[in-house]
């Protein structure tokens, strides 16, 4: 990363294999008049804050993850069956009635510490949901509720009704982009390339790796040689039709862009703090270099989105679902510490999202695909416990849509809100984030002040 050619081949070999334009990357670098976040900021020392979404893609079995201790235990292990984790082996979700699978380690010594708050059965829904109202098809639900695609979309954008493909999170920071006009750099940085959560009415996604900066090379040749001669001979032009000078403006903050991170990564930021090999792991290590290289690039507001993929445990769940939670562990409470060794632990939130729940019971060998399903909050301003109203877990019960899908209680919005307050979109602007907010009554779960 020492060289220039190496910082444009970077930039260009990246950006190409993430199949995200340039017109993409620059997009948050845009203003959108309407937002007044100033009044949420901080008053004085450090304004930054970011927020980390963790996406765990197929359809997280969260009522493994998260099991109820109490009297309500036996419920939960007469429908699970053969699934159903012991009692015995249980770790505390400390101040709450659930424990976590055994697996959990790292996230239960956070939960002590209060800084794990847990979104009880949270869903993608449009209103509010009950299960006389879905049987007898009287609200409105998500298309294709039940399907991945569909429901990882919903997550991502929380308006599943609009065919507009904006997520919460690119609403979210282009309001914001008023407020923080003086930060030239992108807010929104993805380390698994384009998604749909990050992209706004005018912001996409930074494509990142967990080394640093990315980017793309389809140039090939010594810097001022062959192809790359050309290209930076057409960068040099002036162009008389707008769209070919807009192509061309962007391509040179992109490059600008790049150098700025190249520079600020060379070498790459380095932290005592062990992370496994893992694949979430390394993507948290890289949303650690970059809050590591903040200050020196005046970086006040970040957006982050990591993920990975293997929850989609129709068979062999038993065997393969306690390795999952066993790298997500690991990760989370690795970037934990790490932002605790960066001293920024109070200004980094992290929030899980799944498109859907499992069903409660068991097909014999894993779980189908459900509903609501519990989601976790982490970071040194998290006030920890649990949040929302947990499902009866009795098949036919009051919340039971059918066949084990248990029927949301909190709304992703209600879930989300917390998150999105926190990181500095005011409180009138929230329903422009979250268009379905209105038809719910909790604005507020409270995790987060």
């Amino acid at each position: 990363m020492n060289s220039k050619l190496m910082q444009r081949r970077e930039f260009l070999r990246t950006m190409m294999a993430a199949g995200i334009g340039s017109a993409g990357m620059l997009g948050t670098l845009g203003t959108i008049g309407r937002a007044q976040a100033a009044a949420s900021l901080d008053q004085g020392g450090d304004d930054f804050r970011a927020l980390v979404t963790v996406f765990l893609f197929g359809g997280s079995d969260s009522f493994n993850m998260i099991v109820p201790m109490d009297a309500s235990y036996a419920d939960y292990a007469r429908v699970r069956g053969n699934l159903a984790v012991p009692q015995g082996q249980l770790l505390p979700l400390a101040g709450t009635s659930f424990g976590l699978h055994p697996n959990l380690v790292g996230t239960s010594q956070l939960a002590a510490q209060n800084r794990v708050a847990v979104g009880l059965n949270v869903g993608a829904m449009v209103e509010p949901t009950t299960r006389a109202d879905f049987l007898a098809d009287r609200v409105e639900l998500p298309p294709q509720l039940f399907a991945h695609d569909h429901q990882q979309v919903h997550w991502q954008t929380a308006n599943p009704t609009s065919l507009a493909r904006e997520g919460w999170l690119g609403r979210a920071v282009d309001l914001m982009e008023t407020a923080y006009a003086d930060q030239t750099l992108p807010f929104n940085i993805s380390m698994l390339g384009s998604n749909t959560l990050q992209i706004g009415p005018r912001s996409v996604g930074y494509a990142a790796d967990p080394e640093g900066p990315a980017g793309l090379d389809i140039l090939g040749e010594e810097q001022g040689q062959g192809p790359g001669r050309v290209h930076d001979q057409m960068l040099a032009r002036s162009y008389d039709h707008p769209l070919m000078a807009e192509h061309v403006n962007i391509r040179r903050r992109s490059l600008d862009i790049f150098s700025r991170y190249a520079q600020a990564f060379d070498p790459v930021p380095q932290l005592q703090t062990a992370f496994s090999p893992g694949e979430l792991a390394q993507q948290l290590l890289g949303v650690a270099r970059f809050i590591a290289v903040r200050q020196q690039l005046g970086i006040r507001r970040q957006a982050f989105f990591v993920g990975m993929g293997g929850f989609d445990t129709h068979s062999a769940q038993a065997t393969n679902l306690p390795g999952l939670l066993s790298a997500v562990d690991g990760a989370l409470k690795s970037f934990y510490d790490a932002t605790v060794e960066l001293g920024v632990a109070e200004k980094v939130t992290t929030v899980t999202l799944s498109e859907f729940g499992r069903t409660l019971s068991s097909n014999g060998d894993g779980t189908d695909h459900g509903w609501g399903g519990h989601q976790l909050a982490v970071g040194g301003a998290v006030q920890g416990g649990t949040y929302g109203r947990a499902p009866a877990r009795v098949i036919e019960g009051p919340d039971d849509a059918g066949e084990g899908r248990l029927i949301p209680t909190t709304s992703l919005e209600e879930f989300l809100t917390p998150a999105v307050r926190w990181f500095g979109v005011p409180e009138g602007d929230l329903d422009t984030v979250f268009p379905n907010l209105r038809n719910f009554d909790r604005r507020n779960l409270g995790y987060l002040g």
